[in-house]
C-alpha cells in the first residue's frame, strides 16, 4: 500500500493519498481520517476523480485539489 503524506507550507499535516490494492482506487484522506474523495484510474480515458459525496470532479486525478476546497 503506497501512501503520500501532504503537508501545508508550515509543515502541518493536511492528510494523505493512499492506494487501495484490492480495488485499484486511490483515496484522499483528511488528517482526521475522513475520506475526501477517490480516483478510479480505469474509469474511461484518464480515469475519473470523485468527491466524498460521489460527485464527479472531472477526468484525470484531481485528489490533491480536495485538500484546498
Amino acid at each position: 500500500m503506497n501512501r503520500k503524506i501532504l503537508r501545508d507550507p508550515k509543515g502541518q499535516l493536511l492528510g494523505w493519498i493512499q492506494s487501495d490494492p484490492s480495488t485499484g482506487h486511490i483515496l484522499a484522506y483528511r488528517a482526521g481520517g475522513n475520506v475526501l474523495g477517490w480516483y478510479i484510474p480505469n474509469f474511461g480515458p484518464g480515469g475519473r476523480t470523485f468527491d466524498n459525496k460521489g460527485q464527479p470532479l472531472g477526468q484525470g486525478n484531481h485528489l490533491s485539489s480536495l485538500f484546498y476546497r
